[in-house]
């Protein structure tokens, strides 16, 4: 998708809000030029999915594209006990992600190490799930949505849910709906894409002003934005702060015309009564 919106574009520099597994569809938030400079800002945001969840059958990969290694019975399986389960995946839970997957150690991807053959077990983290919901169980097939923060693997919390049941479970179909403030009904097709004119693909772009909302801002007149320019700290007084939250947060800073001019950090400056902007990373949008 990447390289097809850089040749769509004419435009070297495109990236991504977090990829989607080969199995899944949906939402994919793609970033182009200068803005690829606050990637690591919008990926941290959380994301929703909605599929099915294959009781019965738990494969290497978690998904319906992996080796079968083991199988139960789920006919027995109701609904109500499958939503009770899951309730105990809401919150902050410790989570093995799959042996197909990215996580790295020593430099190498999980799923380089598992496609060669190798015998290893993957690092447990630490993941939030703020909501889990089972909406139908029809022929060992549940329905289920959910929104998850940085790092969780949906494929993870369907094979954990169907150990918990005593039956095994794997996606069989995933669908990402939302990342951050992005939805799906927002998106364009890549087919869709490639159909228009130059003129016509740029107005499926969105500002990175606005892409940034609902997060905190703040607006610098032209002395300050100068300053900010050169890397410089400057005072923003609370008005000119979108949020009033006095703890540290990252905000980006705009112009009064919305121009992005740097992301950074905002720290409430209890002496002088105004924030203290501190400029992290120039953007020349």
């Amino acid at each position: 998708m990447v390289e097809a919106v850089r040749e769509l574009f004419s435009i070297q520099r495109v990236g991504h809000c977090g990829t989607l597994d080969p199995l899944a569809t949906g939402l994919l938030v793609l970033l182009l030029g200068e803005v690829t400079k606050v990637a690591k800002y919008l990926t941290d945001e959380d994301k929703q999915y909605e599929g099915q969840i294959r009781l019965g059958i738990q494969t290497d990969t978690d998904d319906a594209e992996g080796k079968v290694i083991h199988t139960a019975d789920a006919g027995q399986v109701e609904l109500i006990t499958a939503q009770k389960a899951a309730k105990k995946f809401i919150g902050q839970i410790v989570q093995t992600p799959p042996r197909f997957s990215a996580q790295k150690r020593q430099g190498v991807r999980a799923y380089e190490r598992a496609r060669a053959g190798e015998t290893f077990e993957t690092e447990a983290r630490t993941v939030t799930v703020h909501d889990l919901e089972l909406s139908d169980l029809n022929h060992q097939l549940l329905n289920f949505s959910c929104r998850v923060g940085k790092g969780t693997y949906v494929r993870s919390l369907a094979r954990d849910l169907g150990i918990e049941l005593g039956v095994f479970g794997h996606v069989s179909n995933l669908r990402r709906t939302a990342s951050g403030g992005f939805h799906l009904p927002q998106a364009i097709s890549i087919e869709a894409l490639s159909s228009l004119t130059m003129e016509e693909r740029i107005t499926h772009v969105r500002s990175l002003a606005e892409a940034w909302q609902p997060r905190p801002m703040v607006t610098l007149n032209e002395n300050d934005t100068l300053r900010v320019r050169e890397g410089k700290k400057t005072a923003i007084p609370r008005d000119a702060a979108s949020s009033s939250d006095e703890g540290a947060s990252i905000v980006l800073a705009v112009t009064a015309t919305y121009t992005p001019v740097a992301i950074g950090s905002l720290v409430w400056d209890p002496p002088t009564r105004s924030f203290i902007f501190a400029p992290e990373r120039n953007l020349f949008c």
